[in-house]
């Protein structure tokens, strides 16, 4: 009767254990954007991002929030394109947990091309310089 002792007393509770554990780790697939995990990152604090599709609410959010990615990416190929700079000389900045600090999200070029951002205007682009740095000058355009 060792067996039966064996079985009620190690392996019945393992299975028990193991099959919770396979219900959390589908909850966690349910749950948890895999296309987060794979870039490396999640929300802030290091922990994974809820799948966007989870939730009306955050599908709404997530949507919006990448249109709005898709338009200040817009923008600075616009502000490269009026400034005759590579884009990669125009950097978009301030779109992470940060926010961009006081100046949230915000367009950047190096001191080398900031004597250039008068040709925004000549461009037709409202542009507005919000800081003047050693690295370079911080601007945003109209939304």
């Amino acid at each position: 009767d060792e067996e039966g002792a064996l079985e009620g007393r190690f392996l019945a509770p393992l299975r028990r254990a193991r099959a919770d554990f396979q219900g959390f780790f589908a909850l966690c697939e349910e749950l948890v954007d895999p296309e987060e995990l794979a870039r490396g990152g999640g929300g802030g604090g290091g922990l994974p991002r809820v799948r966007p599709a989870f939730d009306p609410v955050l599908r709404s959010l997530h949507d919006r929030i990448a249109g709005a990615e898709r338009d200040m990416e817009a923008a600075r190929c616009q502000a490269a394109a009026a400034l005759r700079v590579d884009k990669g000389r125009v950097r978009l900045e301030g779109l992470g947990s940060g926010g961009g600090g006081p100046h949230g999200p915000h367009l950047r070029v190096t001191k080398k091309d900031a004597p250039l951002l008068p040709r925004l205007r000549a461009a037709g682009l409202a542009a507005e310089v919000l800081a003047r740095q050693r690295s370079g000058a911080l601007f945003a355009t109209p939304a």
